[in-house]
């Protein structure tokens, strides 16, 4: 059960649930209220404070986030946290920038505590939004390289104090939830797999019983195979594009070929911009950010190799936040009507994509 794992995602969608109890509708869709809910804040945050709107509008390039946020899962609440950080670190004006600089901003406990959740969620993601962590530590490495020291901080305090309270809520969580199960969560967790899992996916089931998608290495396949044989690229790539239902609705190849076509020439504007026009350090945070995105895509090709084969675009969703911190940070070496010219069509794509494919064919399906 992903009860048991470090995310928090469904003990967060359980207390939504009660929270909401009085409301007279199906607890599948109270569900759906708390990830709408998290879009929506999203949005007002874009509509409220401009200046956060480069950071967030890799959200609007793909219609496979939109559909994270339409129904229950645990990727939505990751996607939300690591926006929301980005925010933070990369706009001037938000609040943990102004704390840094030493201001005392309104309502600066519940900031303080709302923050320190935030620091806390980036240890409850998902494990492909932890490669945004790792981004953050190769932008640190560049800044060092260049200038020979970390960024310099007015308020080192709130920095601290931020990074011990995420952490120590994390901790505590951590224990609680171990506490609860006698220290013996992994060993009950492997138990609860082997009593109730399908013959096919028992941790102690043969090899050759288990599911045809499981354990591929194991049973023979080659990476060449998984690449070429089983067309993973394609594959992973175009279902980060628009794919809905449990994988079962999908763009025809015409859609999925010019949305990415859009998305690769928004790609090369964003990254050329800082390559050619940029200077030592723009250059490594462009690198930064390319080395983090082709690890999650491979760390996702380990993944469907070695464990469960599901090129779902989704694990890709770690790419949003990075390229939007990447444009805020350095917008003026693009080309901004280029970029609002293919952000406006991959957005155009991707509403046709999500209301004629997605709403039309699960709508058929109920």
């Amino acid at each position: 059960s992903r009860l048991n794992n470090r995310e928090i995602s469904y003990v967060v969608g359980g207390r939504f649930m009660q929270l909401v109890d009085f409301i007279p509708a199906p607890d599948h869709l109270k569900l759906r209220y708390l990830n709408v809910s998290l879009l929506f804040i999203l949005a007002l945050l874009a509509f409220r404070q401009p200046a956060s709107r480069l950071v967030l509008l890799p959200v609007l390039l793909t219609p496979q986030a939109w559909y994270l946020f339409s129904y229950y899962n645990s990727d939505a609440l990751s996607l939300f946290a690591v926006m929301l950080s980005a925010y933070q670190l990369f706009v001037r004006d938000s609040m943990l920038r102004r704390l840094l600089r030493g201001e005392r901003p309104p309502g600066m406990l519940l900031a303080v505590i709302g923050l320190g959740l935030l620091v806390a969620m980036q240890y409850w993601v998902k494990l492909n939004y932890i490669f945004f962590t790792l981004y953050l530590g190769m932008l640190a490495v560049s800044w060092w390289l260049v200038n020979r020291r970390l960024p310099a901080l007015q308020q080192a305090r709130p920095a601290l104090l931020l990074l011990a309270l995420g952490t120590m809520m994390f901790l505590s969580w951590n224990v609680a939830r171990h506490a609860v199960n006698d220290f013996a969560l992994k060993e009950r967790g492997a138990a609860c797999q082997e009593q109730t899992a399908s013959a096919s996916y028992k941790p102690s089931a043969p090899l050759e019983q288990t599911h045809p998608n499981v354990r591929l290495k194991d049973k023979g396949y080659t990476l060449h195979d998984i690449i070429v044989g089983k067309d993973w690229p394609k594959r992973l790539f175009y279902t980060a594009l628009g794919t809905y239902g449990y994988m079962e609705y999908l763009n025809n190849d015409y859609l999925f070929e010019a949305q990415a076509v859009v998305i690769i020439l928004l790609l090369l504007l964003v990254f050329a911009g800082l390559m050619v026009r940029g200077d030592a350090m723009a250059r490594l945070a462009g690198l930064s950010a390319l080395g983090a995105m082709t690890a999650v895509s491979l760390a996702a090709l380990w993944v469907n190799w070695t464990m469960d084969f599901q090129p779902q675009g989704r694990y890709l969703m770690v790419w949003l936040p990075i390229l939007g911190s990447v444009m805020a940070m350095y917008i003026t070496l693009i080309n901004r009507g280029v970029l609002n010219a293919l952000s406006a069509l991959a957005f155009i794509l991707g509403c046709y994509s999500f209301y004629a494919v997605g709403l039309v064919e699960v709508a058929k399906s109920l």
